[in-house]
């Protein structure tokens, strides 16, 4: 990480009508980003808050949209120029917003909710410049304020928020669920953090239904709702409850996680057309991800679930959350997990007798190490015990998986 850096600015000497202000708490600034000059703060720390939780980040991408004096554009008339700069600017606030927001997320879900706050400020300051001060749009930086200020403990604050993303809802009859339903977990989880279990139970279940009608009852988007319920029975000592909806978290995420993998491990396909003598063309196949503030969150929901487990010594439960663990890790790179994992999800087979999760997680690791061989990396040995996956490296490198029939 760059050290932050800024240089005083003296606001008596600033041209007449000319002001500058923080770009955290909107106070008259004193400082100046050196980097990127478009930049202010009151002080010292606000720069350095704002450094580490965004700006760092963002500091250059801030330049073009900031900067209200560029050079023309030659050969084009005025009024075109004008139209192009202004969906240029409009652009360019789309990507920065998007960044913000993903930070924000990120840094919540990575229990930094102070870092989060400037993030957040951003993300709310570029939505106004965006879409104004009436949009249905400022619900989402409003209830990402709320989320940041429910982690700090300041839970007026964050209901000051709530209230501010409700009001904005109820003026627009035809708000979209998927803000409907953000709206109604953030209130779960103050209620949640108040110790009013049964109110918060009531917005959660809300809020599953309402995503489930906006994304399916099978997407990750539902999921959320179902750990944070989980987590009010779990807080309520009534954990029959708690662990199924644990377990059917569990089971959202394995199988979006095993499209992702399966996306990962297909790679670009060949298609030869009809016609004779034409080469043969290769087309990419679509890449499915994870943002990072997606990322960020199934890392907190399934190293919780894996702790709760290994905790409670539910060893038949293990098998799947460790599976669903050793994918995440695969598809973000980190391949010494992914193995650690999927050896945990292997473990405890015998003889013909195989559950269904560990028939995906040995199929999962020998298409895993398989597709290492493939690819050159270090000696299998490095990292695994082959003999734990109840095959030989010989029978390994003679088997050559049909990956298009993963998991079906």
């Amino acid at each position: 990480m760059t050290s932050a850096t800024a240089s005083t600015i003296y606001p008596l000497a600033n041209p007449k009508g000319v002001f500058f202000l923080c770009e955290l708490c909107n106070k008259p600034a004193t400082l100046i980003c050196t980097k990127c000059r478009v930049t202010f703060y009151c002080n010292e720390l606000h720069q350095t808050a704002d450094f580490v939780g965004i700006h760092e980040r963002i500091c250059e991408l801030l330049i073009p949209i900031r900067t209200k004096k560029l050079a023309p554009i030659p050969f084009m008339p005025i009024l075109e120029e004008v139209e192009y700069r202004k969906q240029m600017k409009q652009k360019q606030q789309q990507e920065l917003l998007t960044i913000t927001r993903n930070v924000a997320h990120r840094l919540m879900f990575e229990g930094k909710s102070e870092t989060a706050m400037p993030a957040a400020l951003q993300t709310l300051h570029l939505t106004i410049d965006l879409y104004g001060v009436s949009s249905v749009q400022l619900v989402k930086p409003f209830l990402i304020l709320a989320e940041a200020a429910l982690g700090l403990g300041r839970y007026d604050q964050a209901e000051g928020y709530l209230s501010q993303a409700e009001w904005t809802i109820m003026k627009t009859p035809d708000c979209p669920l998927s803000l409907r339903h953000k709206l109604c977990r953030i209130f779960g989880l103050l209620y949640f953090n108040k110790g009013d279990t049964l109110r918060a139970r009531r917005f959660l279940a809300e809020d599953i239904y309402l995503a489930s009608k906006e994304y399916g009852t099978d997407s990750i988007n539902t999921a959320g709702g179902y750990y944070n319920l989980a987590k009010c029975f779990q807080k309520e000592s009534k954990m029959l409850v708690a662990d199924s909806l644990f377990v059917k978290v569990t089971d959202l995420w394995c199988k979006f996680l095993t499209v992702l993998v399966e996306d990962k491990l297909h790679g670009p396909i060949d298609t030869v057309t009809d016609t004779p003598y034409v080469e043969t063309q290769k087309i990419e196949v679509p890449k499915l991800c994870l943002n990072e503030a997606e990322t960020a969150e199934a890392f907190l929901v399934l190293n919780t679930i894996y702790d709760l487990r290994v905790a409670m010594q539910q060893t038949f439960a293990i098998p799947q959350i460790a599976l669903c663990l050793a994918m995440l890790h695969f598809v973000t790179g980190n391949l010494k997990k992914a193995i650690e994992f999927g050896r945990m999800s292997v473990m405890g087979i015998t003889g013909d007798h195989v559950t269904e999760t560990q028939r995906m997680a040995k199929e999962f690791m020998q298409s895993f190490l398989h597709l290492r061989r493939q690819s050159q990396w270090k000696t299998m040995e490095d990292y695994v015990d082959i003999s734990s996956l109840g095959t030989s490296l010989e029978d390994m490198k003679d088997d050559e998986l049909n990956f298009a029939e993963f998991y079906k």
